[in-house]
Formats: structure tokens, C-alpha cells, sequence
């Protein structure tokens, strides 16, 4: 509907689908009510009928408000394998070197400390409390994107083993585990770390 309304238009384009595409994922991650989710789409739909779709206050901006809700919620936990699998494509697609992914990409979201790490294993030297796993294991600080043979393979080995895996072949498949090389530990301080860089990396992109 958008290039039907505006057509020959390439920069408002531009500027329309980066900011369609963070109003999505905001209603879709921080916003719980449906209703609201589509009320607003379609105050989206008629503000584009009514050539006032880019003004000030413009229904397809986010709030000072809505944005300070999404980077609270991506400091949060990502249980949902599509929300997360989702988020993670979008922020690799930030990072410097990588490339575009489609839904159709082989690669599956990847748990660097496993969701159930083998009892008298080496993970429990650097997670021995039971809430640090239960805070960080599902954050996107502790997240990688892998094919799924890697993902396989990968599977609750130790963090060393784990890192053989992700650059088996000397680089790795996705520029989103660029980070990971050369690490020795992993411990809960590098999941924050690594989660507030990678909200710093998105938070750009979407000016929030």
C-alpha cells in the first residue's frame, strides 16, 4: 500500500520500512496486548490514506516511552524460539561484515552455555549459581546463530569445544560469533557484557 501511496518515492520508502519494521518488532516484543497491536497498524494504515504518515507525532514513531520499554525488554529473556531466532537475525544483520538472512537461512539460534548443562561438567566451575543459568541462559548475550548440523554438534559440549565447532572452518558461518573468537571463559559478567553490546548494536540502528 505504501508504494501505491508514495510512489517514486526512494527516500521516503526508505525511511518508511526502517521505521515499519521497528514499530513491528516493538509491538511484537514489549507489547502484550493484541488489540493494541492491531489498533495501532491501523492508524498506521490511516495516516498513509491521509498523506500525514510522516509528521510530527506520526503513529509509525515509537515514544519516547516505547523505546525505553524495548531496550528494558532486550535486556530480558527470550524463551520463545521464533521471537528468538527472529531478534537474533535482525541483530546480526547489524554487525559489521554481515550479510542479509532470510527465514529460509539454515541457521538456528545456538545456547553458548547450555540450557541444561551435563552434571560435573566445566560449566559449573564459572555458572555454580542457580541464578545466574536461570537469568542469563536465555538472554541474548548468551545466544549465537549456527547451522543446524553445527547447532548438533555443538550441542552441551564444553565452552572450548564449542568454540572449535563455531570456527571449524577458520571463520565463522555467521558474523554474529565473530566476538567469540580467542575467548577462553565464559562466564556471567561476559553474557552482560556481550548482551548490553549487542542491544548498544541495535539500539543504533533503530535510534533508541
Amino acid at each position: 500500500m505504501f508504494l501505491v501511496e508514495y510512489p517514486y518515492d526512494p527516500d521516503n520508502a526508505d525511511r518508511f520500512f526502517w521505521a515499519l519494521e521497528r514499530l513491528a518488532y516493538t509491538l511484537q516484543y514489549s507489547v502484550k496486548d493484541r488489540e493494541y497491536r492491531h489498533k495501532r497498524y491501523r492508524r498506521v494504515l490511516d495516516a498513509m490514506e491521509k498523506g500525514t504518515l510522516f509528521d510530527t507525532e506520526s503513529p509509525l514513531d515509537l515514544t519516547a516511552r516505547e523505546k525505553s520499554d524495548l531496550l528494558e525488554r532486550l535486556r530480558g529473556r527470550f524463551p520463545n524460539f521464533k521471537q528468538r531466532r527472529a531478534l537474533l537475525m535482525r541483530i546480526s544483520g547489524s554487525v559489521d561484515g554481515a550479510e542479509a538472512l532470510s527465514p529460509a537461512t539454515d541457521c538456528t539460534v545456538e545456547h553458548i552455555l547450555p540450557r541444561t548443562p551435563q552434571r560435573g561438567s566445566d560449566w559449573f566451575e564459572e555458572w555454580s549459581r542457580a541464578r545466574d543459568r536461570e537469568e542469563l541462559t536465555e538472554c541474548i548475550g548468551n545466544f549465537t546463530l549456527l547451522t543446524h548440523a553445527e547447532n548438533q554438534a555443538a550441542d552441551r559440549k564444553s565452552f572450548q569445544e564449542k568454540l572449535e565447532i563455531y570456527f571449524r572452518s577458520g571463520q565463522a558461518s555467521f558474523a554474529l560469533s565473530k566476538d567469540l573468537r580467542g575467548r577462553t571463559r565464559w562466564t556471567p559478567d561476559d553474557v552482560k557484557t556481550r548482551r548490553d553490546a549487542l542491544i548498544q548494536t541495535l539500539a543504533k540502528d533503530w535510534d533508541l
